[in-house]
């Protein structure tokens, strides 16, 4: 590869559009295996066409961390919107473990960057949700369990108990 001295005075190590790069290219793009430092975390796996795409490891500047897949729907061009496009650089896409910076975990299936499809939740005091989630929201059909030891299964509708479900205390 081809190594360049950076002078600290070129390249600012902080602020909004903070972003360092150390791996491979292909066609001036980021892709194959680097590790991108960005103001919203360390990102260390795989890229494609200059996106994170396939599996990889993102350590957010907010304590969260996630280990899977990335990607999006579509290999995307960069925006011309002054804002970005917030999936062009590839985001968690398929399946994955959040881990929150609270202790909280989630185990399951990601779209674009949210908890949807099947998984597994469970909260830092020990509350657990499994089942269909549709933008972090618990739908269908589910399991919930308390940290007192109370059960239920059966339908779920915006989070909440709904429709046909079975109850019980499992610590009798």
């Amino acid at each position: 590869g081809v190594s360049k001295q950076i002078d600290s005075e070129e390249v600012p190590f902080s602020g909004p559009n903070f972003e360092y790069y150390h791996g491979q290219f292909h066609g001036g793009k980021k892709h194959g295996w680097g590790t991108e430092y960005t103001d919203s975390g360390v990102f260390t796996g795989k890229f494609r066409k200059g996106m994170r795409h396939g599996q990889g490891r993102m350590d957010y500047a907010g304590g969260d961390t996630y280990d899977g897949e990335f990607g999006a729907l579509e290999l995307l061009n960069e925006s011309i919107l002054p804002g970005g496009n917030p999936y062009e650089c590839g985001v968690p896409h398929g399946k994955g473990r959040r881990t929150f910076a609270d202790g909280s975990i989630y185990v399951g299936e990601f779209r674009e960057g949210r908890v949807s499809g099947q998984g597994r939740y469970e909260s830092a005091l020990g509350e657990l949700y499994e089942g269909k989630f549709e933008d972090g929201i618990l739908t269908n059909r589910g399991t919930f369990v308390s940290i007192t030891g109370e059960e239920y299964v059966g339908g779920f509708q915006d989070g909440e108990f709904h429709g046909l479900g079975t109850y019980r205390n499992l610590r009798r």
